[in-house]
């Protein structure tokens, strides 16, 4: 009977785990559905940025969104589109100031996404690392939107939580 007892406990916490799992996943095709309904509606770049970004931040599993485009040199980011919980994050921060959008800048120049699973790592070293820690942020990914080999911007996302863009899904 304890073993049973046993067996029926570990069964019943892992398909706890599996629903749980279950349901980010179809929260997350049900984001990808409404971002993929913004792009085939989007009668702008400026529209369709807004309503990825608002898309974004409305999930739980990200804080706060956000895509720059280029100016002049492909790392040199100006913020053009936010949403979410941002606590003045981007005020605060000089795109033309160096590395002072980092993950986006990285990004932008390797047309490859970065991504800082502790954002209080680099904060010894780091403006942007400091502001995000302030803003309340502990992950960050950033994903250039390229086409053809052209860098059109760079959306990034930040999260509340150590290591939130590390998961498969």
């Amino acid at each position: 009977r304890l073993r049973t007892a046993e067996t029926h406990s570990e069964v019943t916490d892992e398909l706890s785990a599996k629903q749980a799992e279950v349901e980010e996943l179809t929260d997350i095709v049900d984001t990808i559905q409404t971002l993929h309904g913004s792009l085939t509606e989007s009668d702008s770049r400026a529209v369709l940025e807004e309503t990825v970004c608002e898309t974004l931040a409305g999930t739980d599993r990200i804080d706060f969104a956000w895509v720059g485009r280029p100016q002049g040199a492909e790392t040199n980011l100006k913020p053009t589109t936010w949403a979410g919980q941002e606590s003045g994050y981007l005020n605060r921060a000089d795109p033309g100031g160096g590395a002072d959008l980092l993950p986006a800048q990285r990004a932008a120049s390797a047309h490859d996404r970065c991504s800082v699973p502790e954002i209080a790592s680099n904060a010894r070293d780091h403006a942007w690392a400091k502001r995000g820690l302030t803003a309340g942020f502990r992950s960050v990914l950033s994903v250039p939107l390229v086409h053809d080999g052209v860098l059109y911007g760079v959306l990034s996302v930040y999260e509340s939580t150590e290591g939130a863009f590390d998961q498969p899904y």
